[in-house]
């Protein structure tokens, strides 16, 4: 059996075999390979959109922390929460298309601003700014759906 622990992805399964076994038949376990690689794959894709949903949290913070620190230590977490979120903005573009990932940041990290300026700090909430709000949202979402994601570093 193979251990894909320390495998090395490639696209020619022709000449990987296992003993006992004719050359250009792709085995159960090089099937689960493939498989299993896929799965990685996808799991990886998860946790840098996830990375993108916690960079966004955090840009809501300090552009919250912009407006409203009054001393050293909100001026030290607001500039903590820049460094995180950009970390993990970069940190997801390895991985992920740049652009998508920087408009999905954008696009959530505005929504989660207006967001916590009504809830948290009294700011009315107009029907048109809802909506264009929504029409953000929707956009954001069709990116992140219509992203083609290739998977390029192994970060």
């Amino acid at each position: 059996m193979l251990d894909w622990s320390e495998r090395k992805h490639t696209t020619d399964v022709s000449v990987v075999h296992t003993e006992g076994q004719k050359p250009g038949r792709i085995s159960d376990d090089i099937f689960l390979g493939f498989l299993c690689t896929g799965l990685e794959r996808g799991v990886r894709m998860n946790r840098d959109w996830v990375k993108v949903l916690i960079a966004a949290f955090f840009e809501v913070m300090w552009v919250i922390g912009l407006k409203h620190a009054e001393n050293v230590w909100s001026w030290l977490g607001t500039v903590v929460a820049i460094g995180i979120s950009f970390y993990l903005m970069i940190m997801a573009g390895r991985t992920l298309p740049v652009g998508t990932v920087y408009a999905v940041f954008v696009g959530l990290g505005t929504v989660g601003t207006v967001f916590s300026e009504v809830v948290f700090f009294g700011e009315p909430l107009q029907l048109m700014k809802l909506l264009l709000i929504l029409v953000l949202l929707v956009g954001v979402v069709g990116l992140k759906l219509v992203t083609e994601e290739t998977g390029e570093s192994e970060s």
